[in-house]
């Protein structure tokens, strides 16, 4: 169970993912996300209209809530090895709307199963399995907002996974370019935020973050004039923008690039320009640990960790977790990484993604998944398919060189 037990760890400290929603002048809005993570298998899931999720068992109800898909998806999803994780960490449905589930450290909070009463027994989900819920049975972001408003919204409760409850947020988005944020705290409850700046990180609150971009008047693209009689440095107008790996920091990036970028015109434009953003957040192996937290703090982690392991050591199996990245799957895993970027093209209906090892991009588009099958697809790949070799296309200049 010692690898249970380190996924959990590794999981409560790692911190960092991004969203970021760009529109073309066309019409066309591109939801770009990235996933910070331990080393973890992630695969691409299609999934088909009709297709039925069946709930956890609540203790007070006697039958699970089910509920089927109303549209087609296509998701990403960690594998454990022998297991599937039950959250989607991001998808679209063929409706055109986008689903993510991010890390929210030290501020989310579900309550237990067990609080529930026999008037949820009939609508209720896991906190896990929220995105799963939304791309199953919502067609638009104003669908979710009125959802929520009139009470049909299900319940939402803690699911544990890995000996863990995740803390999380989510972002849904749609083709129209409309998006709402939606938190649960134990201070307030649930909260829905329409975000009207196109990015979202991860802790604190979100409107925590807004605030926090009153602090950041002065970046702009030009540069500044003259200092102490010299001219500045190019990019000077950017100068005081953060730049480390932390979430505030993050999203003070991503929503000043966001902001000053060069819209584009095109679907194809908006496609290039939201991988190059996503890039500006890039993270190697060796730069983010996860023992950034107090040794104290990690030491409680991993004891919570073990008891719940032991606790349920007769009624699990060892887990193996294969790592598809560079480093080796029995090396101590230690970093955050960016395990891959998915960009997602609402209105076409495509997903385009990357993984660490594999940097090129891919695609799958719902107008040509299965219709009655769920498919599956590894998101990394290796080095050696990242690139083309082009020096056989090399032709000789024959003017003045």
């Amino acid at each position: 169970m010692l690898l249970v037990t380190i996924l959990a760890t590794l999981l409560v400290l790692s911190e960092q993912c991004q969203e970021i929603r760009m529109i073309a002048e066309d019409g066309n809005v591109i939801v770009s996300r990235s996933m910070e993570f331990a080393q973890i298998d992630a695969y691409v899931v299609a999934e088909p209209r009709d297709l039925e999720h069946t709930m956890p068992e609540l203790p007070n109800c006697e039958e699970p809530f089910r509920f089927r898909n109303r549209y087609k998806s296509v998701k990403l999803r960690w594998n454990y090895g022998n297991s599937w994780s039950n959250a989607d960490s991001d998808g679209m449905n063929s409706a055109g709307v986008s689903a993510s589930t991010l890390y929210f450290p030290n501020f989310s909070h579900f309550p237990d199963m067990d609080s529930l009463t026999e008037e949820h027994c009939d609508n209720s989900i896991p906190h896990l399995r929220v995105g799963k819920y939304v791309l199953a049975m919502f067609g638009s972001v104003q669908e979710i907002r009125d959802a929520i408003n009139n009470g049909t919204f299900p319940e939402v409760y803690a699911e544990e996974e890995e000996g863990m409850v995740h803390p999380l947020h989510y972002q849904f988005a749609d083709k129209t370019g409309d998006a709402v944020i939606l938190e649960y705290t134990k201070q307030r409850g649930r909260q829905v935020y329409n975000n009207t700046v196109g990015v979202l990180t991860n802790s604190p609150n979100y409107d925590w973050h807004m605030e926090n971009l009153r602090n950041y008047p002065q970046l702009r693209p030009e540069n500044w004039g003259e200092v102490h009689g010299m001219k500045s440095n190019g990019g000077s107008g950017t100068t005081g923008m953060p730049g480390d790996y932390s979430s505030p920091s993050r999203f003070i990036k991503a929503a000043t690039l966001l902001k000053h970028v060069n819209k584009p015109q095109t679907k194809n434009e908006a496609l290039m320009q939201s991988f190059h953003l996503m890039n500006a957040a890039d993270i190697p192996q060796g730069i983010v640990m996860f023992g950034s937290h107090s040794e104290d703090e990690e030491e409680e982690q991993s004891k919570e960790s073990n008891k719940k392991d032991k606790k349920n050591k007769k009624n699990k199996k060892d887990k193996k977790a294969k790592s598809r990245s560079t480093r080796n799957a029995h090396e101590d895993v230690d970093y955050d990484q960016t395990s891959w970027i998915a960009v997602k093209s609402l209105t076409e209906g495509c997903l385009y993604y990357r993984g660490y090892s594999d940097i090129s991009i891919r695609r799958v588009c719902l107008d040509s998944t299965s219709e009655d099958r769920t498919m599956v697809l590894p998101v990394d790949g290796k080095w050696k398919n990242s690139y083309k070799d082009v020096t056989n296309d090399m032709e000789e200049w024959e003017g003045q060189y």
